[in-house]
């Protein structure tokens, strides 16, 4: 398959570096650089085979170029363990990690209270 990316979609990958916490002890900054790279480039590969090859070119380069081994199943970005935000404000949030079992305590219990509120919606989170 072929895929096109233009120096436009490294803008677009660096501009969503400014959306994290990176403060020193915040985030991993190679687990952001990843996640993000994973967001941007890998969602757009439409079979497994392109996908698996994708994985292993950038788990083996931030093995080899920063010894580090991430997980990329496991790695969500998010702004749901912040709470609500305040009404009227438009401030933005920065994304914090957040275990993968632990976001879909929070989807479950976000949806059980909207089926509460509103309506059943018969959605099954795996």
């Amino acid at each position: 398959r072929h895929y096109l990316f233009t120096p436009r979609d490294l803008t677009t990958w660096t501009r969503g570096l400014l959306r994290y916490d990176t403060s020193p002890g915040a985030n991993n900054m190679i687990d952001v650089l990843a996640y993000e790279a994973v967001r941007l480039f890998r969602d757009r590969l439409v079979d497994d085979e392109s996908r698996n090859r994708f994985d292993s070119i950038l788990t083996s380069t931030l093995r080899a170029k920063w010894s580090h081994a991430t997980r990329l199943g496991d790695l969500c970005f998010t702004t749901l363990a912040q709470g609500k935000q305040a009404p009227g404000t438009v401030a933005t949030r920065d994304l914090e990690r957040m275990d993968l079992q632990d976001l879909l305590k929070v989807c479950e219990q976000g949806l059980m209270f909207f089926e509460r509120e509103e309506r059943d919606l018969g959605m099954h989170l795996f």
